[in-house]
C-alpha cells in the first residue's frame, strides 16, 4: 500500500507524506491522501496510529441521491485515535435555494450505516469553505469503531458492499439544530457508558460514606460526653436534660 507519490509544494499542502489514492500512515508524521482526480483529501494527524497504518479513499459508486458531494469510500487498516479529517468538494446542493431561505439548513457530512442503509449525520467541527468548495469535517474514531460503518457481509443491507473495503462519506444537507440538540439531549438513544455511570455513582456513594462516618463520630462523642458528665454528677444524679431539675422532701408520715 505504498500509493503514488504527490508532491505537496505542489498543492500548497503543509503534509510531511502526501499520497493519491491510498498510502500507509506514518505515527509520527501527518499524512494526507488524495481523492485521484479532485482536491478531495483525507488528513490523518500524527499520533493517529501506533504503527504505519494504510489509508485509502476512492469514489463510490453507491447511489446516493440527494448528495451535495461525491461518495467517498474510505479505508484504514485500524481504528483511528485521533479525529480524521475529511474535505470533500461540494457541488450546489439540491436544497440550494431552499439553504438561502433558511439558515438553520447547513451542509453536514454523513456517514452511511450499511446494516439499513441510512445516512448518519456526523456532528463534528465542521464548516465549509466557500473559496475552494469544499466541507472540511472531522471524523471522530466512534464512526470507525462502528461495526455498521464497514460491516461484514453477514449483516449487510441488500445492494450494499460489505467486502470489508471500508466505510461511506458524503456531504448531505442538514437541520443546524440537529446536532445541538444530540448534545443537550445525549443523543436521546445514547445510553450512559461504564466510565461515565462510575464517575457519577463514586463521588456520590463517597459523599454518603463521609456523611455516615461524621454522624457515627458525632453520636460517639455525645455519648461520652453524657458518660464524662454521669461520672463526675455521681450515678445517683438525675439526667440532665438541658434544663433545671428540682427535688422536694416527702410528706411527714
Amino acid at each position: 500500500g505504498g500509493g503514488v507519490p504527490f508532491n505537496p509544494a505542489q498543492a500548497g499542502v503543509p503534509s510531511s507524506i502526501t499520497y493519491v489514492g491510498s498510502g500507509m500512515a506514518q505515527p509520527d508524521e501527518v499524512s494526507t491522501v488524495f481523492l485521484s482526480g479532485t482536491t478531495s483529501s483525507v488528513q490523518v494527524p500524527a499520533g493517529t496510529f501506533a504503527e504505519p497504518t494504510e489509508v485509502s479513499v476512492s469514489v463510490s459508486s453507491y447511489p446516493a441521491a440527494g448528495a451535495a458531494s461525491d461518495v467517498l469510500q474510505m479505508y484504514v487498516g485500524a481504528t483511528p485515535t485521533k479525529a480524521v479529517q475529511l474535505q470533500l468538494e461540494v457541488v450546489e446542493s439540491p436544497n440550494g435555494r431552499r439553504q438561502q431561505e433558511q439558515e438553520e439548513l447547513v451542509m453536514r457530512m454523513h456517514w452511511l450505516d450499511k446494516t439499513t442503509e441510512n445516512w448518519v449525520l456526523i456532528c463534528s467541527d465542521q464548516r465549509l469553505d466557500e473559496t475552494s468548495s469544499k466541507l472540511l469535517a472531522d471524523v471522530p474514531p466512534s464512526v470507525f469503531e462502528d461495526a455498521r460503518f464497514n460491516s461484514v457481509a453477514s449483516s449487510c443491507a441488500a445492494g450494499v458492499d460489505c467486502q470489508g473495503k471500508g466505510g461511506l462519506f458524503a456531504v448531505f444537507d442538514a437541520d443546524a439544530s440537529e446536532c445541538i440538540q444530540e448534545e443537550d439531549t445525549g443523543g436521546g438513544a445514547k445510553p450512559l457508558d461504564g466510565s461515565t455511570i462510575a464517575a457519577i455513582i463514586v463521588p456520590i456513594v463517597g459523599a454518603v460514606l463521609i456523611l455516615v462516618a461524621v454522624v457515627a463520630y458525632l453520636r460517639l462523642r455525645s455519648s461520652r460526653n453524657q458518660e464524662h458528665l454521669k461520672y463526675k454528677l455521681g450515678d445517683d444524679a438525675p439526667p440532665v436534660r438541658g434544663g433545671p431539675s428540682f427535688s422536694f422532701p416527702s410528706s411527714p408520715p
